[in-house]
């Protein structure tokens, strides 16, 4: 029998491998109160929009019940899509949340069994920016002059924040 762990890894090495052109990070703290997301990926590309995609993995009907609006809450505003990965069957469609899709995964490919809606994702916070670099996955060379532009957008908005808090 595959045990639950196992299936969480596999879910997850088939996301990064997916995500392979894309900047990603495995259990990213998102918040103060030690949030996790298990998988967060953006787009290097501005013609993109810099496309921000939160994937919760849920293994377990008793792990999906025990999830909640408020403990995503983070996850949903530094992306532009939240989406639940799952084994087929484990959830229904029904069962997601207006705010999210759903994503199956049964061990060759993935079945969008509900697209995520569009959100709208707020700026970064510092917090959340130095949790990412930390739980970023590899990142590729191509992918690093991206990032420093990314950087650069970063430290604009956050002194443009600072402009409107004086």
């Amino acid at each position: 029998m595959v045990s639950d762990a196992d299936k969480t890894t596999a879910i997850l090495e088939a996301l990064q491998s997916r995500a392979s052109s894309l900047i990603s990070a495995t259990e990213t703290k998102l918040g103060a109160k030690s949030r996790r997301i298990d998988f967060w990926t953006l787009s290097p590309h501005p013609g993109k929009g810099h496309l921000a995609t939160s994937y919760e993995i849920k293994v377990s009907r008793q792990d999906f019940k025990r999830d909640t609006h408020v403990k995503q809450r983070e996850a949903r505003l530094f992306s532009d899509q939240f989406y639940y990965v799952t084994p087929p069957g484990l959830v229904t469609p029904e069962e997601i949340p207006d705010w999210a899709g759903l994503q199956e995964w049964d061990g060759q490919r993935f079945r969008y069994s509900v697209y995520a809606p569009n959100l709208s994702k707020s700026e970064p916070s510092w917090e959340f920016v130095s949790q990412l670099i930390r739980s970023s996955c590899e990142v590729r060379r191509d992918v690093q002059f991206e990032m420093n532009n990314l950087k650069g957008e970063i430290w604009r908005l956050n002194n443009q924040l600072k402009e409107r808090a004086l």
